[in-house]
């Protein structure tokens, strides 16, 4: 019975110092500290404006500026069927200091700020800026002059093109009448 308490003793010690030593080995490991990525700043994630580019844009946009008949509120609602109920709209808002692109429904998730790149009487084409979401379903929103929207105007009636926009029949990049609200 001595040798067995002898052995299991021993036994104790061996085990009370492996773990002290491995104890000391995991007190000398310097870890770092946890990150939390929630609370990161994102500045340095998005593109800074060089000014040269900026004034491109703002030059751009004093086309529309001048010509007030575009502002306003455009909106094309899109219902495919009733079974399932499967819903998108888009909207494009166009004001002096501002044109914001939005589309919202079925798979459909994204809010960005656009530029005007080309315009006439009745052709206005937006490109990307920037995005104004943390969400952006856009699968090329990070493109530099990457063209978002076009708006279209004749005899008074107003349509989008885009490729981002769907008409009811399932197909992209075509003209859908959409509603003017001023």
């Amino acid at each position: 019975m001595k040798k067995h308490v002898f052995i299991l003793s021993l036994f104790v010690i061996v085990f009370a110092a492996c773990s002290f030593h491995r104890g000391k080995e995991r007190r000398n490991v310097v870890v770092p500290p946890k990150v939390h990525r929630k609370y990161e700043s994102r500045c340095d994630e998005k593109k800074v404006v060089e000014k040269d580019k900026l004034q491109k844009i703002r030059k751009l946009q004093s086309l529309v500026e001048k010509d007030t008949s575009w502002y306003g509120h455009y909106e094309y609602y899109m219902q495919a069927s009733d079974y399932p109920p499967i819903f998108v709209g888009y909207e494009l808002e166009i004001s002096s200091d501002s044109c914001i692109f939005t589309g919202n429904g079925q798979m459909t998730c994204f809010r960005i700020l656009c530029t005007v790149r080309k315009k006439n009487e009745k052709h206005l084409k937006l490109c990307y800026l920037a995005s104004l979401g943390e969400t952006n379903s856009l699968p090329l929103s990070n493109v530099e002059k990457a063209t978002v929207v076009e708006l279209y105007r004749y005899n008074g009636k107003y349509y989008l093109k885009s490729p981002y926009i769907i008409n009811k029949k399932g197909k992209n990049n075509v003209k859908v009448k959409c509603e003017k609200q001023q």
